[in-house]
């Protein structure tokens, strides 16, 4: 990647290589989860789901493979219901001048101030790779999982399966970050 992202105006989310500076960003960007990715989550459930569904019917279940069926019918039954709701209206990263917002389904919409935010990092995981956040002591979001990170040392990641890659989502909140604290 040559030195940035560039902005297509009037198409969302939506970046090619090539220098960027802050100034080139625009006021507000929507980068929105993925359609595909959220329909092949729902597919994976629904495999498992008919997986439960073939133990219970083909086999002579003991009480264990039951508890064990029935788990995995209310988890991936739970799991088909939010990722088709994910396809129809899917989460949104709002990036502006002040902070940015997430917007997830079925989940309350967080919003974080530029000033609370220390460091924007990539990090990579054996195959998977996710932007991570490190807020400011004073400043971080209050929260279990939030807590749970600070004592291990870790940041606050974003979920994965955005339209954007991870390696340009990073650049693109460092780049709003750095307009913020120029300003």
């Amino acid at each position: 990647m040559a030195g940035g992202l560039r902005f297509h105006a009037g198409l969302s989310g939506v970046w090619d290589d090539g220098p960027m500076n802050s100034d080139e960003l625009p006021e507000r960007l929507v980068i929105y989860s993925s359609r595909w990715k959220m329909g092949l989550v729902a597919l994976g459930c629904a495999g498992f789901v008919v997986g439960c569904l073939a133990i219970l019917i083909l086999d002579d279940p003991s009480v264990v493979d039951y508890a064990f069926c029935f788990l995995g019918l209310a988890f991936f039954g739970w799991g088909i219901s939010v990722s088709i709701h994910a396809v129809f209206k899917p989460a949104t990263l709002i990036l502006n001048r002040n902070g940015y917002t997430i917007n997830a389904p079925l989940k309350p919409s967080r919003r974080i101030e530029w000033d609370d935010v220390s460091e924007i990092r990539l990090q990579t995981h054996w195959l998977s790779k996710a932007v991570i956040l490190r807020f400011k002591s004073e400043r971080r979001p209050v929260g279990l999982l939030f807590q749970f990170n600070r004592l291990h040392g870790i940041g606050t990641g974003l979920q994965s399966g955005w339209r954007m890659k991870p390696e340009r989502i990073a650049e693109t909140m460092r780049a709003f970050h750095a307009r913020h604290e120029r300003s």
